[in-house]
């Protein structure tokens, strides 16, 4: 692994242990064991570090993007498809990535004005492909053409508020911190109810 990788991931399993807030270079350079200059030599600061990890994800994001229609018929299959893309994490540096994005919206107040601007480029990147679907389906809806913003912004609400506050949540009422448990999750009866009727309620919205 290179050095660079092993920094980012660092900081990462790091952010999950301890929050954002309380993860300093030092710390990350310790825990990977190198020197503070070896961390400088690729991010300017911790600040750019995160920036170039949430960057990192909206490249992700626009990228799945870019095959999702294929194999998708209709506006059913189109939202089966976005709920599934956005919960069901298929890998370790995946989940790791959309964990730490609920530790940055906790501490969104110590956060640079740099990586705020990134954090909601995010989110405006995967409202706008939401009303790309609409679009597209928009002879399957009931709703308008001038209501699309709206409702794609409150999809887009839905399926994050489930992911934070229900998914992310571990028994002990607080977010969960590992990929093992988010993956004991996924093999539940109680989530794959939930993903159901999630898909249901937002296809009784708009048709």
């Amino acid at each position: 692994m290179d050095k660079k990788k092993e920094i980012i991931n660092g900081a990462k399993a790091l952010v999950l242990k301890r929050g954002y807030k309380n993860v300093s270079v030092e710390d990350i350079t310790n825990h990977i064991g190198i020197a503070k200059g070896s961390f400088y030599t690729y991010f300017k600061s911790k600040n750019s570090l995160i920036n170039y990890i949430l960057e990192e994800k909206v490249v992700k994001i626009k990228r799945k993007m870019n095959s999702f229609f294929k194999n998708v018929n209709n506006i059913d299959e189109a939202i089966e498809k976005l709920v599934k893309i956005k919960l069901v994490l298929k890998n370790e540096d995946d989940i790791k990535s959309d964990l730490m994005m609920v530790s940055f919206f906790r501490n969104i107040d110590s956060l640079d004005k740099e990586t705020v601007k990134i954090f909601f480029e995010m989110e405006t990147v995967s409202t706008n492909f939401i009303q790309k679907i609409l679009m597209r389906y928009q002879d399957e809806l009931k709703i308008k053409k001038s209501e699309m913003v709206f409702y794609s912004k409150m999809i887009h609400g839905l399926i994050t508020n489930y992911k934070v506050f229900d998914l992310f949540i571990s028994k002990e009422r607080d977010f969960i911190s590992t990929t093992v448990e988010l993956e004991k999750k996924y093999k539940t009866v109680k989530f794959k109810n939930d993903m159901e009727i999630i898909v249901r309620s937002i296809i009784k919205i708009l048709k």
